[in-house]
């Protein structure tokens, strides 16, 4: 009998742990969905970006690419008005040229071909990297088929975004609180972006390790990035839509510093973009504007004023062309 009674309370407790499993897993992979929504629904945000991305819910007009001084400079409202057509900066913040066209890439797979690309170029973006800067920024999207076909040609990035459910979101439980908060209606307290645009509202710092590694600049290690930002835009896809390359003011005390290789740079560029009639150089490097820090909330970086400023002079200087 007593054999009997340790099996029946073997099996109660079986029962009980199977019980609390199959909640957890419902849990998991429930409540995964709506804390998925919560993000991807909190507007101006990063994750709200890519998720319109992949359904194809940007379709603009004009689309602004570059890295950080791209999301920080382009103001894509004054960009939109003055010219008259839709304008989103599809911008990947710290992202060089590799990062941006995969970016790119993946959006053209659900969104209309733009009629206009504004390409932000500088020494930085001709660099390479094969990390994704704060990759949890794709955590609500990364099973996308877009996504991941794009993104497998970075090894050993995303992997921990993989798997579904709750558990994803341990790589920072705060996700959890900024979800919850926007569902409820709660203020998230959330810095966010206009069209992809971010202005910055800083006081001016200079960044002494910013410069310090331009000092190591050669254009053997930038001629790479070039000619595959050239081969990118030369492919046939993008043969009906015209594209800007701008390399927009930078303050002084950084736009000086090996401006030989700098030059070097530019000439290439300046040859490219006489071979294709759809490709236009802006070259503002030396305008005005970067003579004077109040614009700037670092050497390298417009705040919202700089750009304001540089976005209206943009703007006038397409409209010339």
């Amino acid at each position: 009998m007593g054999w009997d009674k340790g099996d029946g309370e073997m099996k109660l407790f079986f029962s009980y742990i199977s019980k609390v499993l199959i909640i957890l897993v419902v849990l998991n992979y429930g409540l995964e969905p709506i804390l998925d929504h919560g993000l991807n629904s909190l507007e101006g945000s990063v994750y709200n970006e890519w998720n319109k991305i992949v359904n194809g819910n940007v379709n603009a007009d004009i689309i602004v690419m570059g890295s950080s001084r791209g999301v920080v400079g382009y103001n894509s409202a004054i960009i939109e008005d003055t010219l008259g057509f839709s304008c989103f900066n599809l911008s990947f913040d710290a992202g060089p040229h590799n990062l941006q066209y995969a970016k790119l890439n993946s959006y053209l797979k659900e969104n209309k071909m733009p009629q206009i690309i504004i390409q932000n170029i500088d020494i930085a973006h001709f660099s390479k990297i094969n990390v994704i800067p704060f990759e949890k920024q794709l955590i609500t999207t990364i099973n996308s088929s877009h996504i991941q076909n794009v993104y497998d040609e970075i090894p050993g990035t995303l992997q921990k975004f993989k798997y579904k459910g709750v558990s994803k979101f341990s790589v920072d439980t705060r996700l959890i609180k900024l979800s919850l908060s926007n569902l409820i209606g709660l203020d998230p307290q959330y810095s966010s972006k206009i069209k992809g645009y971010k202005g910055i509202e800083k006081s001016f710092e200079l960044d002494k390790s910013n410069l310090l590694r331009l000092e190591s600049l050669n254009l053997e290690n930038k001629l790479e990035g070039i000619h595959h930002t050239f081969d990118f835009y030369n492919q046939k896809c993008f043969e009906n839509t015209i594209i800007y390359f701008v390399w927009a003011p930078e303050l002084n005390v950084r736009r000086d510093l090996k401006r030989d290789v700098i030059n070097d740079c530019v000439a290439i560029i300046e040859k490219k973009t006489l071979i294709n009639s759809n490709m236009h150089f802006i070259d503002l490097r030396d305008d005005i504007i970067g003579d004077d820090s109040k614009y700037f909330y670092d050497s390298f970086h417009l705040n919202a004023s700089g750009s304001e400023w540089f976005s209206r002079k943009l703007v006038s200087l397409i409209k010339q062309d």
